[in-house]
């Protein structure tokens, strides 16, 4: 009987509109357009995008490839991995696709003084007169107060911009575990559902999807990065779009996925999703998964 391989649950007990779906192995917003499987239902689909791709796919590391490349998000847009960060007095700075800086406006104040800074002079205005209306000033003391001021600077705004680019790995790893999971079950068929392993790695992916780790993601299992030789090889890849997924046992005959995300050693991972590989036939490695980015990367 088809069931989902996240919540278990059949179609007869589907609610609320729930229905199966198609879902991407690796994340569509990766470039991934032929990779798929089709036994997850609506709900899970949702909270595996919510809760699990979305920390990957929109990390900043991972825009920049995206933004490079050209692949759209949900949204249809190509993201703009520059588009916050922050000055060196730490106000927030958006930079639009030309990569000019605009500052966000902000009030300081400082003992009897207010300073209102905007792009540009009626922005800084219009912030200085809802202020003071807050202060419960009429409108003619706040004219007034506008007609005193002296000290407006119009500056080329050209700051120190800084980013953001800490990595959370359990969620790197978590991603990589739901890709190799799904692969697993592409490969293998529904009977790997009944590995312990793979129950295992069901339970955490659930408890994710369900948005129990949407502050605090806990320790993912089964999941590294790829071994040394793997990465080292792919130092040396140059200008090859696309994603690899590697079936093996390894030494210990237990069965591991090899995640190659853009060939990057970054985005590479190793996940053991059994630890019996005898028990499926496999011996040895099977035939290496290329798959190749959909790309519209501006010449």
């Amino acid at each position: 009987m088809r069931k989902c391989i996240f919540c278990g649950r059949t179609e007869a007990e589907f609610i609320d509109g729930n229905k199966w779906t198609e879902e991407h192995i690796i994340p569509e917003s990766l470039g991934n357009e032929t990779l798929k499987i089709y036994d997850v239902c609506k709900q899970c689909n949702s909270g595996l995008g919510t809760y699990v791709d979305k920390y990957f796919v929109d990390h900043m590391l991972v825009k920049i490839i995206r933004q490079n490349l050209g692949l759209k998000g949900q949204s249809g847009e190509v993201p703009n991995a520059f588009k916050e960060g922050r000055d060196k007095n730490g106000h927030l700075v958006r930079v639009d696709l030309d990569y000019k800086p605009h500052i966000v406006q902000y009030v300081e104040q400082s003992e009897n003084k207010l300073k209102f800074v905007a792009p540009t002079v009626e922005e800084a205005k219009k912030m200085a007169y809802k202020k003071l209306k807050r202060m419960n000033m009429t409108d003619e003391q706040i004219k007034n107060e506008f007609d005193k001021i002296t000290n407006v600077k119009n500056a080329e705004y050209r700051p120190e911009i800084g980013y953001d680019i800490t990595v959370e790995f359990n969620r790197f790893y978590m991603e990589a575990l739901k890709i190799a999971y799904e692969y697993a079950i592409y490969k293998l068929g529904n009977v790997y559902l009944e590995d312990k392993t793979a129950k295992t790695i069901k339970e955490y992916l659930y408890r994710a999807i369900k948005g129990e780790m949407k502050k605090e993601c806990s320790e993912c299992p089964n999941v590294c990065m790829a071994p040394e030789f793997i990465s080292k090889i792919l130092s040396n890849v140059k200008g090859i779009n696309c994603h690899m997924l590697f079936l093996h046992p390894d030494a210990e005959n237990k069965l591991v996925v090899q995640v190659m995300l853009f060939l990057n050693p970054i985005f590479s991972f190793s996940v053991c999703i059994s630890e019996n590989a005898t028990q499926y036939g496999i011996v040895k490695e099977l035939p290496i998964e290329i798959v190749d980015i959909k790309y519209e990367r501006k010449e």
